[in-house]
């Protein structure tokens, strides 16, 4: 693989933080104990993930779930994904339900299969950022986030590190045309991470 690769046109991508768009909390022990593993495809669950409402109510194309490793996607991401040939991604069976308890036909449990390996913190500047907030401590960021080209199989969707999903700018434009929803997407090259997040303690999702 090429090592002159242009992280502009690769995308974090992530859960946007809104409050409207329904959050779903899965309900079976083994869908907490194996969420990792459902999202990089490693483990088929026994049985539909069950999946039950618990903020929010509007539906989406992307719904997130508590734990940050479950994710359903509408059958109409589904449908994009397949139609345009876009590789390192799989689905798991959910039953996810709203609100009111009704059913909610047509998601999926989105996984990632390929994996790019870790995090390669040497490539990327730390910047000091003024406070958030006024009286608050500046802080300061790495900004832009590289992985070892090596290490990617150039597929279309891919995960690094802990489980960071990225996506190439083929399948951006794709879901920016379908107007896909509840989605947060940021060039990798642009995005931007406080150094406190990277400690001793989780030191074997980087190097440096």
């Amino acid at each position: 693989m090429s090592p002159m690769i242009d992280y502009s046109n690769f995308y974090m991508l992530e859960e946007p933080g809104a409050t409207r768009p329904l959050r779903l909390k899965a309900q079976q022990e083994f869908a907490w104990r194996n969420s990792f593993e459902l999202y990089s495809g490693e483990f088929r669950p026994p049985e539909p993930v069950l999946l039950k409402a618990f903020m929010g109510g509007q539906l989406a194309d992307f719904l997130w779930a508590s734990s940050v490793f479950i994710t359903c996607i509408s059958q109409r991401v589904l449908g994009l994904l397949k139609a345009n040939g876009f590789t390192g991604w799989d689905t798991y069976p959910v039953e996810a339900y709203g609100r009111r308890g009704e059913p909610l036909p047509g998601y999926h449990g989105f996984a990632v299969k390929s994996w790019a390996g870790k995090i390669n913190l040497a490539k990327s500047p730390i910047i000091d950022k003024p406070p958030l907030v006024p009286g608050a401590d500046p802080y300061r960021v790495y900004r832009g986030l590289y992985f070892d080209e090596k290490n990617w199989d150039g597929s279309d969707v891919f995960r690094l590190a802990a489980g960071e999903t990225v996506i190439t700018g083929r399948v951006k434009d794709v879901f920016k045309k379908a107007k896909v929803t509840n989605i947060l997407l940021t060039p990798l090259d642009e995005f931007e991470m406080d150094v406190t997040t990277f400690t001793e303690s989780n030191s074997e999702y980087w190097s440096r």
